[in-house]
């Protein structure tokens, strides 16, 4: 995903806290995350909660971070990322990609690049 990599390094380096849900198995994420160095501890994924789009893992996550679900904004690449945000409160960003263009009039942001998530959370920039 172009600037991902960059992107979650600089949120991690201003100590923006972040978090990832998916509805993949503890197991595969793990390894995941391992291999890609990822610097998110905060994870839930199917054995922590109800598949999205459930709002359950939102809600856990934005208590564990001590912030309402209305401060989260989501970024996911399929309907349910969408769908688990809005069920949550939360805003909702779609990574945009060759396949999921149907699902930008659900979404509150798009992005095609993760330099662009400045816009759709002001408060970034890198």
């Amino acid at each position: 995903m172009p600037g991902a990599e960059a992107c979650v390094q600089y949120l991690h380096q201003q100590r923006y806290p972040l978090a990832i849900l998916t509805r993949n198995m503890r197991e595969a994420t793990a390894l995941t995350l391992e291999r890609l160095q990822i610097p998110i501890s905060l994870v839930l994924t199917r054995e922590d909660c109800a598949a999205k789009p459930d709002p359950e893992g939102l809600q856990l996550i934005a208590r564990q971070l001590a912030v309402p679900c209305q401060q989260l904004l989501y970024v996911g690449d399929y309907i349910f990322d969408l769908q688990v945000a809005a069920n949550a409160g939360a805003a909702s960003c779609l990574y945009l990609n060759e396949s999921n263009h149907v699902f930008v009039a659900e979404a509150d942001y798009t992005i095609s690049h993760f330099a662009e998530l400045a816009r759709a959370f002001p408060t970034v920039g890198y």
